[in-house]
């Protein structure tokens, strides 16, 4: 099958399997707000939030190169900051080989990996608990954290979303 040119999400030069720090945002199909909803500045979750809530901090049981930072759930969709590492994809070169970045397949433990399986999880119980309409955006946004600046602003963004929330307005 041949590559057809269409925008690529993920930064083709870089190794998403290399320690770093990733703040990562995930929406629901549609922002639907399946999550629950936020009353006074309080997010209080829905049986899915807290199935998010849930499969989001067993992360580090099935990847253990992985550490999670501050994160928080929303009516309508997720934001945390996904740490991994130092690993053995650390050595590996930014970009192995000439095939598009889309089309690679998942390297293991790799942020892409990670995001698959709790995209995956969340569903699959959805499912298996009478949220068949439930599903997520088909991708997801991620931001590489380049210094400790950056990283302390985005805890506070993370930490501040249930009080600034305003669900008329979409601000990322």
């Amino acid at each position: 099958m041949a590559h057809k040119d269409q925008k690529q999400f993920r930064l083709p030069t870089h190794n998403y399997g290399r320690s770093g720090v990733y703040f990562i945002t995930i929406c629901v199909l549609n922002r639907t707000p399946a999550f629950g909803n936020i009353t006074n500045g309080q997010m209080a979750l829905s049986q899915i939030g807290e199935t998010v809530s849930r499969y989001w901090q067993g992360i580090p049981t099935h990847y253990v190169l992985a550490r999670l930072d501050q994160w928080v759930i929303m009516p309508d969709h997720f934001h945390g900051l996904l740490i991994l590492k130092p690993n053995g994809n650390d050595s590996l070169t930014n970009q192995e080989d000439a095939t598009p970045a889309g089309l690679r397949p998942l390297r293991p433990a790799s942020v892409p990996a990670i995001i698959n399986q709790f995209k995956g999880s969340v569903k699959r119980w959805c499912n298996q608990h009478g949220y068949e309409d439930f599903a997520w955006q088909s991708r997801y946004h991620d931001h590489i954290v380049r210094n400790v600046e950056a990283l302390g602003n985005i805890r506070e963004y993370i930490i501040r979303n249930p009080k600034n929330w305003d669900p008329d307005k979409i601000d990322w």
